[in-house]
């Protein structure tokens, strides 16, 4: 519950803390875009290093198209907009901020 709570207020944070990176996680970020205006826009992430399971909260411009504690694969149906990632293992989380679906 205590790294819920620390990864909903770095994400919803107005400034950018200087934390060191998170070196027990690291990923790449693949977008597929929305198509004929239809809410099917994906998030791909491919985990090349974490010593645990990774869990995700993603979050969006408004409150319905929020996805937490969720599993990677679960980054799909997503509508056009401004999202915030907050991946998270074991050890550490990692926050990508201004993912762009269009």
């Amino acid at each position: 519950m205590k790294l819920l709570l620390i990864s909903v207020l770095i994400a919803i944070s107005p400034f950018n803390l200087e934390t060191e990176p998170c070196k027990d996680l690291t990923y790449d970020i693949k977008l597929t875009h929305t198509s004929d205006g239809k809410d099917n826009g994906i998030i791909e992430v491919t985990i090349t290093k974490s010593s645990s399971k990774v869990k995700a909260f993603l979050y969006s411009e408004g409150k319905s198209g929020n996805k937490l504690d969720v599993k990677l694969d679960e980054l799909t149906h997503l509508k056009a907009g401004k999202y915030i990632l907050v991946l998270q293992n074991k050890e550490c989380s990692s926050v990508k901020r201004d993912i762009i679906i269009k």
